[in-house]
C-alpha cells in the first residue's frame, strides 16, 4: 500500500516537471466561497439533493465536455483539467454510475456516485441529481473524501 502512495506522488512529479510540493499538514477541501454556476455541474458536501437552502460548492465545472474542476484545496482555489470520465451524463437514467477524475499537480481528485433524480420528461427542465463521494489525494501521501451530493443542468 505504501509504494503505490509514493508511486502516485513520484508519477505527479514527473508530470507537473517536479513542480513545488504541496504544504505540509493536513489536506484541506474548502468550499467555494461566493456562488455557485448556474448552469453547469457541482459537488456539495453531504446534504440531500433537491434541497433549496444554498450550500456553497466543493467542485464546480462547466456543461462543456471535458472542461476541468475548480476546487478550494488548501486554502487556494485550483483549476485541474479533466483526465477521464465525466460529471455531466445528459439523458442518464436513475441508478447509473457517474466518475470523474481531475488531476493536476499536486493534486488527483475523483468523484464515484450514481444519478439520484433526473427531469427530463418535464418541460423548461435541464438537471438531473446525483451522489457519491469526492476523494482527492495530494503528492505527499494525504488524502481525504467526503460524500457529496451533485447536480448538472440550469
Amino acid at each position: 500500500m505504501r509504494s503505490s502512495v509514493l508511486g502516485l506522488g513520484a508519477l505527479l512529479g514527473l508530470l507537473s516537471g517536479g513542480a513545488s510540493r504541496a504544504a505540509d499538514g493536513p489536506l484541506r477541501i474548502d468550499p467555494q466561497p461566493v456562488y455557485s454556476p448556474e448552469c453547469g455541474c457541482s459537488l456539495t458536501e453531504g446534504g440531500q439533493p433537491w434541497v433549496l437552502t444554498f450550500v456553497p460548492p466543493l467542485l464546480m465545472q462547466e456543461l462543456d465536455d471535458g472542461a476541468p474542476a475548480v476546487l478550494r484545496l488548501d486554502g487556494a482555489d485550483r483549476v485541474l483539467p479533466m483526465v477521464t470520465g465525466a460529471l455531466n451524463v445528459w439523458g442518464a437514467s436513475c441508478g447509473m454510475p457517474v466518475n470523474a477524475r481531475f488531476a493536476g499537480a499536486p493534486y488527483v481528485v475523483w468523484f464515484a456516485g450514481f444519478v439520484t433524480r433526473t427531469c427530463y420528461e418535464n418541460e423548461g427542465c435541464e438537471h438531473f441529481e446525483f451522489r457519491g463521494r469526492l476523494s482527492v489525494v495530494r503528492e505527499d501521501g494525504a488524502r481525504t473524501a467526503r460524500p457529496v451530493t451533485g447536480s448538472c443542468g440550469c
